[in-house]
């Protein structure tokens, strides 16, 4: 027996048969057992010892402080460092902010600058709706119409409900026009840091002889013209706002297509879908340099505009009143918060993609 091992000696003790006196057969057996097999036994009672006594302290710890910082599962996860799902249960002294990175400070623009091209031209407008909501968020904002009054006006609105702005006359068609628009920014406010291309020909289809009419009958200067204004001002903008954009360490670019682009109706639709083709081409081509490009589909917006063109019991409103998903009629308003997702910190991962804003007319296309 002096020579047993502690393997030898735990196996003889756990499988004894039960005389009544276990305990005293094992104070013998360890007395009889070796120095060797005495010295491991000492040594895992030690352990053990040790090891109950940590667990004791830290459970102590535990209940003290969560008298004072909520339940003992709430301080367990805290010092883990648990991040909890948000459709766990969260206590008031757990704010969403601590179990993730993003914030709705998010979708702040302090410091920023952006430009919103055909921000004037008709009341009720989208563009005066992307101005004072861009101003809302922060930013200070280029309002810029071809008509120079109706873009100071929207300066002014901005101005009056507390944000900072600048209006402009632009004619987007004109590459030296767009040039000096981008370099007045840059003087006023330090330069570009959003470009929002909401300017484009639509009510003219009808008021504008020259460019009503189908692609077998538009003449051809109309055809230009309209390729001029809803295609190639998108793309001089662009091209005359990202170096600044550069300067500042990125930017974000939201063109403004239709969902008369999907499927393309009408010659209106054909330079909308072309739009679409510029801005996955420009995302393509500066994403690499942070900056975004995305676009924003609109369906029937009850703006002066929009509505002149899909007024009340028109043939087309009540084709989309029965057929889309929701709601297919909404107000500028309703596309400020999409805009604000595209060229917030927010929206920093979505780029070359367009967001349709329609209550799911786009579904019944």
């Amino acid at each position: 027996m002096r020579t047993l091992g502690f393997v030898t000696l735990a196996f003889q003790v756990q499988g004894a048969p039960d005389s009544g006196t276990g305990g005293v057969d094992f104070i013998k057996l360890v007395a009889d057992s070796s120095p060797l097999a005495k010295s491991v036994l000492l040594i895992l009672l030690l352990f053990s010892a040790v090891s109950w006594g940590i667990i004791l302290l830290k459970t102590l710890q535990y209940r003290r402080a969560s008298r004072d910082s909520g339940t003992f599962l709430q301080v367990f996860r805290k010092s883990t460092k648990f991040q909890e799902s948000p459709a766990a249960g969260r206590g008031p002294e757990q704010p969403l902010e601590e179990h993730m990175a993003f914030t709705l400070d998010k979708f702040r623009l302090d410091g920023k600058v952006a430009i919103v091209t055909g921000a004037g031209g008709r009341p009720n407008s989208i563009g005066e709706a992307y101005s004072l909501g861009l101003a809302a968020a922060g930013a200070r904002v280029v309002c810029a119409d071809l008509v120079k009054e109706g873009a100071e006006a929207c300066a002014d609105r901005v101005k009056a409900a507390g944000g900072t702005a600048i209006g402009l006359q632009v004619d987007i068609s004109s590459e030296v026009s767009v040039n000096a628009m981008a370099q007045a920014a840059k003087e006023a406010f330090g330069g570009v840091d959003i470009l929002v291309n909401n300017a484009a020909l639509m009510v003219e289809m009808r008021s504008n002889p020259e460019l009503g009419g189908t692609t077998q009958t538009v003449s051809l200067k109309g055809w230009q013209t309209w390729l001029d204004v809803n295609l190639t001002g998108a793309m001089l903008c662009a091209r005359a706002c990202i170096p600044q954009m550069l300067e500042r360490g990125g930017g974000r670019i939201v063109n403004q297509v239709s969902a008369g682009a999907y499927p393309a109706q009408g010659i209106y639709g054909i330079t909308k879908i072309a739009l679409v083709g510029l801005t996955t081409t420009l995302a393509r081509e500066v994403g690499k340099q942070n900056i975004t490009v995305n676009a924003i589909a609109p369906g029937m917006t009850g703006s002066s505009a929009g509505s002149s063109l899909t007024p009340e019991g028109s043939p087309f409103r009540t084709y989309a009143d029965t057929s889309a998903a929701g709601n297919p009629a909404g107000q500028p308003d309703d596309l400020v918060g999409p805009l604000l997702l595209l060229v917030s910190p927010a929206g920093q991962w979505m780029t070359g993609q367009v967001l349709h804003v329609d209550g799911g007319l786009i579904i019944t296309n």
